[in-house]
């Protein structure tokens, strides 16, 4: 048992009232709960009247499971600005511009009921807690006016306050919680670095696809390197991933040091074929 909730009032009508006011404003995110089917027993004028008895929940329909709720744009936007208020450090600005900027965007991918459900976010202007984000293909301007704290977070979507509850969950579940209502999204999929680009020299420029912190080098620059070979450890989104060669080669170029904050976009190492004999 998690916690109890218990209401009181002049009568059941008033009690009744309270109940479903203060089953509105409670917040349990992160596990499951059964306070979807309180609610739905509080909506039922039998459980007004007082009209309940041992067959109460089979009588009135209440044993079938509800389908899962697809969230709103609005919860979608609560759980991005949940995870970008999280990124950054006292020391720097991962979502400052700097020369391996890449479009400055960083996109977020959550699973939801209906499917996908994509979030492109880029800072707009100087103000670290503000992002124009774009989801379900329309763009709004989102700003963080209260951080997120034990699980709340307040913020204005094109100038229209948003409050609602934001925590991390097992398995890589996010859960928000919007006007009373709970939504299970399935976490952005782990940051990986891409290699998709090419460098200078014909190999490839392996490149952050959002803002994070180099946690680890393991390599040096003119250090030969295996196919797999693991090369910097990447922390973001309050995950590390490994990054690791693309190919055999040889390490051309280390941007960032271990503590160094890097941006969206930018390149994280530069591996160089390895040349074999008899090549041209």
């Amino acid at each position: 048992m998690i916690s109890k909730l218990i209401v009181h009032g002049p009568d059941r009508g008033a009690a009744v009232a309270r109940l479903r006011r203060a089953l509105a404003d409670l917040r349990v995110l992160g596990v499951t709960t059964n306070l979807p089917l309180l609610e739905r027993i509080t909506r039922t004028p039998a459980f007004a009247a007082g009209e309940t008895t041992t067959g109460f929940l089979e009588e009135h329909g209440l044993t079938k499971l509800e389908e899962e709720l697809v969230p709103p744009r609005e919860a979608v936007l609560l759980a991005a600005a949940g995870e970008l208020s999280g990124i950054g450090a006292p020391d720097g600005d991962p979502f400052e511009a700097g020369p391996w900027r890449l479009g400055g965007a960083t996109r977020l991918v959550y699973g939801a009921a209906d499917g996908e459900r994509e979030v492109l976010a880029s800072r707009t202007g100087k103000v670290s807690s503000r992002w124009e984000m774009v989801a379900d293909g329309e763009a709004s301007v989102v700003e963080v006016v209260a951080p997120l704290y034990r699980g709340s977070l307040r913020i204005f979507v094109d100038g229209r306050p948003v409050a609602g509850g934001f925590v991390h969950g097992e398995g890589g579940l996010v859960w928000v919680n919007l006007d009373g209502v709970s939504y299970r999204l399935e976490g952005p999929v782990p940051p990986s670095a891409e290699g998709d680009a090419v460098g200078p020299s014909g190999g490839a420029s392996l490149v952050a696809p959002m803002p994070g912190t180099v946690v680890k080098v393991m390599v040096g620059e003119g250090d030969e390197v295996e196919e797999g070979q693991p090369l910097l450890v990447l922390e973001a989104m309050k995950m590390e991933q490994t990054v690791s060669a693309p190919h055999a080669g040889i390490v051309d170029a280390l941007p960032y040091g271990e503590g160094e904050l890097v941006g969206g976009g930018a390149v994280l190492a530069e591996v160089r074929k390895r040349r074999e004999e008899g090549d041209g």
